[in-house]
Parts: structure tokens; sequence; C-alpha cells
């Protein structure tokens, strides 16, 4: 797999990326979650996920999708194990500070 390539030469991580455009509750949701697969699925490799859930800048919502991409965010991170490790790479939020948990 590209994984097992990845590690075979010395990689450290690979990003998953899926834009947003809307504040679209179910969708965010269901773009978490896929993000979350596919990291669980590089982790396994021993690699580290960079899930990148993007807002896309001009979206007439993007505050809201903010947040509700924020609260999703949280709750999938209460389901890793303690010595499982990630990063994200996050569009500059509306909101100061609003990651900062």
């Amino acid at each position: 797999t590209l994984c097992d390539t990845a590690v075979a030469k010395g990689v450290f991580g690979t990003k998953m990326r899926s834009v947003i455009k809307l504040a679209n509750k179910e969708g965010i949701k269901q773009i978490v979650e896929q993000q979350f697969s596919y990291g669980q699925q590089i982790m396994k490799k021993g690699l580290i996920p960079i899930l990148e859930p993007e807002i896309d800048i001009k979206s007439p919502e993007k505050a809201e999708a903010e947040a509700m991409l924020h609260a999703e965010l949280v709750e999938s991170l209460k389901m890793l194990r303690k010595d499982q490790k990630l990063m994200f790479k996050l569009t500059l939020p509306n909101q100061d500070n609003l990651y900062e948990d």
C-alpha cells in the first residue's frame, strides 16, 4: 500500500484533505468521521495523520461552519487513546482562539 511505501521510505506522515463549503451539521459530521477513519488507518501503519478539514474561506457561512467543525473535532478527539497522535491543518478561524482547547 501507499502507507507501507511511505514507512519504508521514512516518511513522517500523510494528510487527508476535505473541503467544507457550507455550515451543514450532518455533512461536517460525516467529513470529520471520514477524516478520523482514515487517520486511524494511517496510525496503524506507524505514520502521523495530518487531518485537514478545510473550510472554504469564501464560504458565506464560514463562522457557523467553524463552530460546527470545532464541536465535531472535540468529540472525535475524545475517542483517541493517549498514545495516539495526529495533527490538524485548519483554516484560520474568524473567531480568535477558536481551537485553543
